[in-house]
């Protein structure tokens, strides 16, 4: 019952809102494919898919919720990690570079361990390839952090937190 009234609150402000928003802004969604390579050698390396949809205002590109999954290569575990996005070029119009901040929680699945959830931290920078009033290409540079602890595979010690080098290719509509 809790989830249905606040579904029904969130469709009201919805409906409330829509007619403001078609005024100043544009309805968005986008997705995306990349790998994160990781950085501190405990071989935390992913394949990365992730979709977004929300809005498009003036000197704000993107403002969305979005989610995703990030698929570790070397062993069987995975995060999911749902976000809130900001992406802006820093004018009223796109230009061909922004940049993008993803700040949300990491669902981790780590193989053979209790699941666990975490702060996910995702700052870029990317660099629009095509541009059309329908959609825009970008290839996206980022920096991931994932605060997730586990044993190390390799070592007798404990992760305390994933760090990435994240590539992105991505397109919005």
């Amino acid at each position: 019952m809790k989830h249905f009234v606040v579904a029904a609150l969130l469709l009201v402000i919805a409906s409330i809102s829509a007619p403001r928003l078609h005024a100043e802004g544009r309805f968005v969604w986008g997705a995306e494919v990349g790998s994160g390579i990781d950085m501190s050698s405990d071989d935390m390396s992913t394949l990365d898919i992730a979709a977004y949809l929300g809005v498009s205002m003036p000197w704000l590109d993107v403002a969305a919720i979005g989610a995703g999954i990030d698929n570790y290569m070397s062993n069987s575990s995975n995060t999911y990690p749902i976000f809130a996005l900001l992406r802006s070029s820093f004018g009223p119009r796109p230009r061909l570079l922004f940049g993008e901040i993803r700040v949300g929680v990491g669902l981790n699945r780590i193989d053979s361990r209790a699941d666990q959830t975490g702060l996910y931290l995702r700052p870029g920078l990317g660099f629009r390839l095509a541009h059309s009033s329908k959609f825009s290409s970008y290839l996206m540079l980022s920096y991931l952090y994932n605060s997730v602890s586990f044993p190390s595979p390799k070592v007798e010690t404990t992760i305390h937190g994933v760090n990435q080098a994240v590539i992105s290719l991505g397109i919005t509509f």
